[in-house]
């Protein structure tokens, strides 16, 4: 065991590091849930979440307003399924197999292995369920 300068035991030393990889997630099989890569074809369930018919509070805590209009909503999706940092996944029921929401991996920080999960939405029926306790 190593010790810093303080006496503290910090751990072995790391002989081959590597940087981590960007994530590259294309589905995550789960038991009541499935976890994808954010895609165009959740344009119509994702519209329900964030589109003017939704609730405005589900978006209080994220950098946009509701989408007035489906085409509105599918140019920021394609925003999206470009971005890299902020990394988008998609959360599919199982049961319905309709898109129930979203979130993010963010501040990706691949030379730490650091990762953060935010921009959480969920629709209102998902919300404090065991399925969104899964995903």
């Amino acid at each position: 065991m190593r010790y810093n300068e303080y006496n503290q035991p910090v751990g072995d030393f790391i002989e081959y590091y590597s940087p981590g990889i960007l994530p590259n997630i294309q589905s995550i099989i789960g038991k009541t849930v499935t976890i994808e890569k954010i895609n165009i074809k959740h344009c119509d369930d994702l519209y329900e979440i964030y589109g003017v018919s939704s609730e405005p509070e589900n978006l209080t805590y994220m950098p946009i307003q509701r989408f007035e209009s489906k085409l509105e909503f599918k140019d920021y999706l394609i925003q999206l399924i470009a971005s890299v940092d902020p990394y988008y996944l998609t959360i599919i029921d199982n049961q319905t197999q309709k898109a129930v929401g979203t979130f993010s991996l963010m501040r990706i920080d691949n030379l730490n292995w650091v990762i953060e999960m935010g921009w959480v939405v969920y629709s209102p029926l998902f919300k404090r369920s065991r399925e969104a306790t899964e995903a």
